[in-house]
């Protein structure tokens, strides 16, 4: 098949939902797909993405941008705005309400997330939106059908397995990556650049990439401002006589177990305002985890099974080798 009958392919499968908007959402992130994949892979895919979940689809939006002779071929992924708001619920995605109180947020519950003034498009930043979107791939998983992707019999797959680790390994899809904002990356680097003297814009740079991003530069900037005390002591114990080098060491250790004690105090602030303290383990399975796809019976929801009955002959026989070693 040629590279121009394939993007005229590519083209119609990505825009034949006819309940699509008429106007597509911003692109959040970005699949790098390889030119010479065959037609029936790739329609596979595009299915798969933009499928309903009952049919074990992601139900996101598609938009394949147009590409030359021997370029990869790049697929723009975005959603709805149900699918966003949906997806923050499925996820348990802290937000603040209207009385400033930081809760699960609720799709039924959406007039008490938004104060007055404030649209539903400005809900959910852009790092919130980007995760959603990567959520969504992660967990697009294979089906009882689906014994080998279409064009690779050699690729077998299994019930659960996650349909995007599989065409990366075999070299379906080449990179996938978010794409900047350069408007808001403008206006944030202004702010961040400046700040060399003053304050971070900590809470620009959460908006725009994210917690653990934001987490990150405000470490470093309480852990240099907190240097600045042994620095300081540091230069005065240079000029001093050698005997107070014991002084200086007992002082480094004091102030490492109140340093650490303030930055665990102000982490704890942080999580509870970017409303990340009420985070448990019980997320989503990694998207290389094997299993049967069932109801999970703490969560709820439809994810790979691991069989129970395999899991308590491990730990038997863990405990009979403890036993008896």
């Amino acid at each position: 098949m040629s590279k121009q009958s394939l993007n005229i392919e590519l083209s119609e499968m990505t825009e034949e939902n006819g309940e699509e908007p008429t106007v597509l959402p911003p692109t959040y992130l970005v699949l790098q797909l390889n030119p010479d994949t065959p037609s029936s892979a790739l329609k596979w895919l595009v299915d798969k993405i933009k499928g309903q979940r009952r049919d074990g689809g992601a139900e996101l939006v598609l938009l394949k941008q147009p590409t030359r002779d021997n370029e990869p071929l790049y697929l723009h992924v975005s959603a709805s705005r149900i699918k966003f708001l949906e997806a923050a619920e499925e996820m348990e995605m802290v937000k603040m309400d209207k009385n400033g109180k930081m809760r699960e947020f609720s799709v039924a519950q959406l007039e008490e997330f938004l104060p007055d003034g404030m649209m539903v498009e400005d809900l959910l930043t852009l790092s919130e939106r980007q995760m959603i979107v990567m959520h969504e791939l992660d967990n697009i998983r294979a089906l009882a059908e689906d014994d080998h992707i279409p064009g690779y019999p050699s690729y077998t797959l299994y019930e659960g397995q996650s349909v995007m680790n599989v065409c990366q390994d075999c070299n379906i899809i080449y990179k996938v990556y978010s794409l900047h904002d350069r408007d808001e990356l403008k206006k944030l680097g202004r702010k961040w650049y400046l700040s060399v003297f003053r304050k971070q814009p900590f809470e620009e740079i959460r908006m725009y990439f994210g917690e653990a991003i934001a987490l990150y530069f405000t470490f470093l900037g309480f852990y240099t401002t907190a240097l600045i005390i042994p620095m300081t002591l540091g230069f005065l114990q240079l000029l001093l006589s050698t005997e107070t080098v014991a002084f200086f060491c007992i002082f480094n250790v004091v102030w490492m177990t109140v340093f650490l004690e303030l930055w665990r105090r102000k982490s704890n602030e942080l999580a509870f305002k970017w409303g990340t303290i009420g985070m448990t383990s019980l997320d989503e399975p990694r998207s290389n985890y094997r299993g049967e796809m069932g109801i999970d019976p703490v969560t709820g929801r439809i994810q790979p099974q691991y069989p129970r009955w395999k899991t308590n002959v491990k730990v038997n026989h863990t405990l009979s080798v403890n036993v008896f070693s």
